[in-house]
Formats: C-alpha cells, structure tokens, sequence
C-alpha cells in the first residue's frame, strides 16, 4: 500500500502485521525501532495527519505524520492489540485485543474513555458508527456486538 509518508508491506506468513520498509528514514526509525519486532497494526487519521500504530508490546502510540514524532503512547490492554480504528470525528480511537476487549480512547486527553466487555473470544475488528455514537466489534466468539460509546453498553 502507498501513502503520503510511504510504503508498508503485507507480510504473508504473519497474518494482519505490517512491515516497515520504504518509510522516510526518520519515520521508520520512530514508527519501527529496532526494539519492536513488528508492527501489528497501524491506521491513518482521516486527515491524513496522525498514524496509530500497535505492536507486540501492547503500547498503541500516536505518530506525527509529517515529521514522526510521537505525540502519546495508550497502554491498558492485557494482551496484544489486533485492530485499531478512528472515530469520524477523529477524537477518540477504538482498539480491539486478545484480552476480549474493546477499548474507546480519548486522544486528546491520552487516556482511556470506556472499556466495552461481553465477548468469549477475542476481539478481532471494531468499525464506528457514521455519527461516531456507536462501535461494531467483531469477535472470535462468533458474535458480532453494537456498544453506545457513552455508556459502554
């Protein structure tokens, strides 16, 4: 796939993780040190400003898209994070993890918003309602469930 920044690769042994190869070198240093084996997953902002990225240790970090700094770093998760997803209104992020969570966070504050438990497997991928009131997630249980981010319910 190619962006504005670069390029990231599928890498085909290792289902959903991107590698990173052919980012601009400062980029690539920030986003991939060589501490982090790989990353698991990574989203745009809808403007194009801001990447998130998840790697094996759990840590969600919030990348400058144009000169890679890192703005936060969201840790909560007990397990590895599989998927990550904007909010329309690009204030808030949902991540989904092995832990059988969904979590809802504020980027602005850098913390934690809701945490949405009720799946028996983990959470594979989560999507925002059009108004940003509501997340789909999708889970190993075989369920897929709607929550009201306010509540959580």
């Amino acid at each position: 796939m190619r962006s504005a920044v670069g390029k990231a690769r599928h890498v085909p042994r290792r289902p959903s993780v991107i590698a990173c190869r052919g980012f601009r070198r400062r980029i690539q240093r920030a986003i991939c040190p060589e501490s982090l084996e790989y990353l698991k997953c990574v989203a745009w902002s809808h403007d194009g400003t801001r990447l998130v990225t998840d790697g094996h240790d759990r840590v969600i970090r919030v990348w400058d898209a144009a000169d890679g700094r890192q703005l936060t770093t969201l840790t909560a998760h007990q397990d590895w994070v599989i998927s990550l997803a904007w909010s329309p209104t690009q204030q808030m992020l949902a991540s989904t993890s092995d832990d059988r969570t969904a979590r809802i966070w504020n980027i602005a504050a850098g913390e934690q918003h809701t945490v949405l438990r009720g799946h028996d497997g983990w959470v594979d991928c989560v999507s925002w309602s059009a108004d940003g009131t509501s997340v789909v997630t999708g889970s190993a249980d075989r369920t897929a469930r709607i929550w009201d981010v306010a509540s959580g319910r």
